[in-house]
């Protein structure tokens, strides 16, 4: 069996991970419109060097579920531990923001090399 899946995002990556541990013997295609896999988690090269994050730049982890799926896509190389010196946070619920500046926050980005 063939399936093709649109767009290379992480949803998209989370749902071929799921298909391939249910039916391993499916042949899975992704077809991406942009340069690189990672949709919003991606980044694009600005002017000298700079680089742009737009969307999720990154992501945390909050269930011991969620952590067993990620800590795959470190060993496949997919994702790598971040941990900003600097973190904005934005609090919607009373839409005010905060810098933290300890470190400590352990989060995942797209590995683009």
């Amino acid at each position: 069996m063939r399936v093709r899946v649109i767009g290379g995002g992480i949803t998209s990556s989370s749902f071929c991970s799921r298909l391939h541990d249910l039916l391993p013997d499916v042949d899975i295609i992704v077809t991406e419109m942009g340069q690189k896999l990672g949709g919003r988690c991606s980044k694009r090269q600005w002017k000298k060097g700079h680089q742009i994050t737009h969307g999720c730049p990154a992501f945390d982890v909050r269930t011991k579920e969620f952590q067993a799926l990620v800590d795959s896509w470190v060993e496949l190389n997919v994702v790598k531990a971040w941990a900003p010196l600097r973190l904005g946070i934005i609090d919607a619920d009373s839409m005010s923001s905060k810098i933290v500046q300890d470190g400590k926050h352990v989060l995942y980005q797209l590995n683009q090399n």
